[in-house]
């Protein structure tokens, strides 16, 4: 019976560790859980303000979202109401400009039909007195070629001056705002001295799509609107045209293209006098394209005239002033840099007007179809564009030296009849064949002084041999010389006039 009662004892005893045992160890096993548990609910609490944070950000962006696109509305609101106003006032000088156009065109078309047909008769009357005085004496002939000069000075006073016809000078720009201004300053100082050239020579500034976010154009929006509004005779373009180009070499010709249909096609002028936006004009610019003007009406040959000759160089100049600035010459190349065109001309070319280099464009033989440019001795235009589509290195070595006519000139006793054909070339003719035929390093071994020489090259290697030799700009398109006439070129060399000619002149 003892034995018994201890045997209960030690399994009641035992069942009872037992029990403690599992309880300590379920105990522990649930502290582990309640960790995990602590660890996984502390995971769970960064997620959710992580969350949080999220949802504050991305609501904070929306906020910010909507506040631009309420900008943007505004903005746009703002722009169509400037476009708007723009619009208003470009229509309000329009109709100003064509209002003086069609009150000048009239008289213009009579003016011009009875100049034509006095310099015709005039033509036939100075060739017969011609005629009939060869058979007289010496004496008799040098008296009747004077009185014929004479004449022939004073009809060109009365019958080429059109006082009624208008021409608009296109300005085309981008974003350089101090290169415009100095162009605008220099043309405004010789125009608005005078009310006739003010109506004479309105001003139009093309601009081409130059938005506000880039600081150059915003400044040159902005002086484009207060020019606007603070000057007499300027209207301001804008091409919004917003196409993609891949060189600023496209930009300008399409920006070209625009602007010239605009003022040919849709304004209907007649004559356009082109000056980029990084020229300083002569004190007589104005007064050489309005002498000149008449050619492109009188000689089908001719397609423009220009202000600008590409070795203008004061070594490569008479340095006779009074001649030089009365100097002028025709060219088969054409020298852009302030030029005068018609109307008619451009309704020749338009149609396959290049994607780029449009300046090229009008050096090619098949698109300007023999026809030429007048050039002058002295250039009237300083080209001040050293930063531009134009190479640094060429700008600083032929451009810049170029030198530009700084005193005004007299044009009453100039007989533009000199520039017309067969007269040009006649005379041409004579002088070269009269000339001294030299090699180059006889100027200096023989001290050639005030003659006229000419230098023979055999092809076009040898004239840019010779060109070099001498300081000549070299450049070439299609073969064609810059400066040249039938591939002739003349400049001043030491007080010398010389002519490089080829071994054949096609006359």
């Amino acid at each position: 019976m003892i034995k018994l009662n201890f045997w209960l004892k030690s399994i009641i005893i035992g069942l009872v560790s037992l029990i403690y045992i599992y309880l300590f160890v379920f105990s522990v096993n649930k502290s582990k859980d309640f960790e995990k548990l602590d660890i996984e609910r502390n995971k769970l609490r960064f997620e959710n303000e992580k969350s949080n944070l999220s949802i504050l950000k991305y609501i904070e962006a929306i906020n910010a979202l909507n506040n631009t696109i309420k900008i943007l509305n505004y903005s746009i609101e703002e722009s169509k109401q400037q476009l708007i106003q723009m619009e208003n006032n470009f229509n309000q000088d329009l109709k100003l400009l064509q209002n003086s156009l069609n009150k000048c065109e009239e008289t213009n078309n009579k003016n011009y039909k009875i100049n034509k047909n006095n310099y015709n008769n005039n033509n036939n009357n100075n060739n017969n007195n011609n005629n009939n005085n060869n058979n007289n004496n010496n004496n008799n002939n040098n008296n009747n070629n004077n009185n014929n000069n004479n004449n022939n000075n004073n009809n060109n006073n009365n019958n080429f001056k059109n006082k009624d016809e208008i021409i608009p000078i296109l300005i085309p720009t981008y974003n350089r705002t101090n290169y415009l201004e100095k162009t605008i300053k220099s043309i405004l100082k010789i125009r608005d001295v005078n009310k006739i050239k003010i109506k004479k020579f309105p001003i139009i500034i093309s601009q081409d799509n130059c938005r506000d976010e880039n600081d150059n154009c915003k400044e040159m929006n902005q002086y484009l609107e207060d020019i606007n509004l603070n000057n007499q005779g300027i209207i301001v373009l804008k091409n919004l045209n917003k196409g993609i180009v891949n060189s600023t070499y496209e930009s300008i010709s399409r920006h070209y293209k625009w602007a010239l249909t605009e003022i040919f096609d849709k304004l209907s002028f007649e004559k356009l006098l082109i000056v980029e936006d990084d020229l300083e004009v002569s004190p007589d610019f104005l007064d050489y394209f309005e002498k000149l003007s008449p050619l492109l009406d009188l000689d089908s040959t001719l397609f423009c005239i220009s202000a600008w000759n590409d070795n203008g160089k004061r070594i490569f100049i008479n340095e006779n002033q009074q001649q030089a600035i009365i100097q002028f010459y025709r060219t088969d190349f054409f020298p852009g840099l302030g030029w005068l065109l018609t109307n008619k001309f451009w309704f020749e070319i338009k149609d396959n007007w290049p994607t780029q280099y449009w300046d090229d464009y009008l050096r090619n033989p098949s698109v300007i179809k023999g026809k030429q440019c007048i050039r002058p001795e002295i250039s009237r235009v300083q080209n001040i564009g050293i930063n531009g589509a134009t190479n640094s290195q060429v700008y600083e070595t032929y451009i810049k030296e170029i030198i530009s006519n700084q005193t005004p000139v007299n044009y009453t006793n100039y007989n533009i009849q000199q520039l017309l054909e067969p007269n040009y070339s006649t005379k041409l003719k004579e002088t070269i064949t009269n000339a001294k035929l030299i090699y180059p390093y006889e100027i200096e071994t023989f001290g050639y002084k005030n003659q006229t020489l000419k230098i023979l090259f055999k092809d076009q290697y040898d004239y840019q041999m010779l060109a070099k030799q001498f300081g000549l700009i070299e450049d070439q398109r299609e073969e064609i010389q810059r400066t040249s006439f039938k591939k002739i070129v003349s400049f001043y060399f030491k007080s010398n006039l010389i002519y490089f000619i080829p071994k054949e002149i096609n006359w």
